[in-house]
């Protein structure tokens, strides 16, 4: 198996913590680690799976348990999970971004949209 593959596989918490190890790394301020720590573990937290398993569907799923939240709040969980995404697929831990799937989603259902 690909060690791509492999790490894909791993769970979801140990990928997050390798992001957050890259984050420090990056210098990144500690206010900065901590705020992506805590939205990155709630998903994490609500997606029991590995990081391979996750699809539009699911972050569809995730981002309606969130409804209750004001939109400033939900906006921030998805840049930071995009964050999340992007570096994922820079890891070479992703072949498709699962957000970017998501947002071409809402663009479509907003474009088919009557009006």
């Amino acid at each position: 198996m690909p060690p791509e593959q492999g790490d894909a596989i791993r769970p979801l918490k140990v990928v997050i913590e390798d992001f957050l190890v890259d984050l420090a790394q990056a210098n990144r301020p500690q206010h900065t680690r901590r705020a992506y720590a805590s939205d990155l573990h709630q998903f994490a937290d609500w997606h029991a799976g590995p990081l391979a398993t996750i699809s539009a569907q699911c972050l569809r799923a995730f981002f309606a348990s969130l409804a209750h939240l004001s939109a400033g709040t939900r906006a921030r969980k998805q840049a930071r999970l995009s964050t999340f995404f992007h570096w994922a697929g820079r890891q070479g831990l992703l072949t498709s971004n699962p957000i970017d799937v998501h947002r071409a989603h809402q663009a479509g259902s907003a474009s088919a949209a009557p009006d």
